[in-house]
């Protein structure tokens, strides 16, 4: 899953960057639309998607999910983009970078600052985790993953090994594919890469993307979290329940809320082209 998010300097409200990104939209001719409303709005070809967060301590955090993005130095002076694909960073500058250097912590330099943008600072390396593993456990319930901890992973992974085997074998003769099938250890290997999707913040894209919102005084939380995925869907949920307080929940649904439970908070930003 890919997390895509711009980072507007202090100074600027909420709603003057709700305004600057509609604005960019339809000059790019791009239709605003609600896809939150009642009744199911027209379909595009093409989409913008946004959600324009709340200001923290003077940041304004824009979570995208659009390959437009539109520029906002003449409004705020500079703005970062920062996406993370699992564990592959990478950080684009728009506007004077003295607007982010005036905001930097005093445990960082311009110099920190361009070395973060520019991907050049020498880091040490993560330690070493003799536990390290390409299991999916990040997708384990919180409590089941609890119990995770201190079993040997390595013995865990042969496990797995054997059983997503076994398993890939039946489906494989069920199927009748025969030795054209996927090998055991690639279906497996598929499974897992499947399920380890998310952006990696142990990795050294994610640990850069971090080290840069320390340097900048952002808290990490609020840049991090929530994705857009799960803030879509909770602000639907929201919604739908601020229209009907007695709206019927389905199986999932409550978890899905109460993931973003400020969901309402946010700004969502949403435009299509028909060509």
């Amino acid at each position: 899953m890919l997390w895509n998010s711009i980072f507007l300097p202090p100074g600027g409200e909420l709603t003057q960057a709700v305004s600057a990104l509609q604005t960019a939209l339809t000059e790019q001719g791009y239709t605003l639309y609600d896809p939150f409303g009642a009744l199911p709005g027209k379909a595009y070809k093409e989409s913008a998607r946004f959600f324009v967060a709340p200001v923290h301590d003077g940041w304004l955090r824009i979570l995208v999910e659009s390959a437009f993005v539109p520029a906002f130095d003449a409004e705020f002076g500079a703005h970062l983009l920062m996406t993370l694909d699992e564990s592959h960073a990478t950080i684009t500058l728009a506007g004077d970078e003295q607007a982010l250097v005036s905001r930097l912590q005093s445990s960082c330099s311009a110099a920190d600052l361009q070395a973060l943008i520019t991907d050049s600072m020498v880091s040490a390396p993560a330690p070493s985790d003799k536990k390290a593993s390409t299991l999916p456990l990040d997708a384990l319930p919180t409590d089941v993953r609890g119990l995770a901890e201190g079993v040997d992973i390595r013995a865990a992974e042969k496990m797995f090994s054997r059983l997503s085997g076994g398993l890939m074998d039946k489906v494989s003769k069920r199927s009748g594919h025969g030795g054209a099938a996927q090998s055991n250890s690639e279906a497996a290997h598929n499974l897992i890469a499947a399920s380890s999707a998310e952006p990696d913040w142990s990795s050294a894209g994610g640990r850069r993307i971090l080290q840069l919102l320390d340097c900048l005084g952002i808290n990490a939380n609020y840049g991090r979290e929530p994705n857009f995925a799960d803030l879509r869907d909770a602000y639907a949920l929201h919604k739908r329940r601020q229209r009907k307080p007695d709206a019927t929940l389905y199986p999932g649904d409550s978890e899905v809320m109460a993931a973003v439970p400020n969901a309402l908070d946010y700004t969502p930003v949403y435009a299509g082209k028909s060509a």
